[in-house]
């Protein structure tokens, strides 16, 4: 086991960290980019990291431990923005056949 414990600046990060997703996920759903359900579920997520959180900052926990945590915080952050980049399709996939025709013959 890691013996080196996390320390309160990177403890705070880690909460910054959550409370940004939330915005992130909140935000989302505000733009239309992430369906309720979707919101609901990524929220659910978040808070079971939340928990798992609070737990550890009541012990002395290893870095491997907090490194775990964050791995899924981070795994839930690229989810949320691969959902989100979802609404909007690449400038390629949005031109139509119509749009490469000369006006005249549209």
């Amino acid at each position: 086991m890691d013996t080196s414990f996390d320390t309160f600046a990177t403890s705070e990060k880690k909460a910054e960290l959550m409370f940004l997703l939330q915005q992130n996920i909140s935000d989302g759903l505000a733009a239309g980019e992430l369906t309720s359900q979707e919101a609901h579920i990524l929220l659910a997520r978040l808070e079971d990291i939340r928990r798992a959180y609070a737990a550890l900052r009541e012990g002395r926990v290893s870095q491997d431990e907090w490194q775990a945590l964050l791995g899924r915080l981070k795994d839930l952050e690229r989810e949320v923005n691969r959902i989100r980049a979802r609404a909007h399709p690449s400038s390629i996939d949005e031109i139509k056949i119509e749009d490469r025709l000369p006006e005249a013959d549209r």
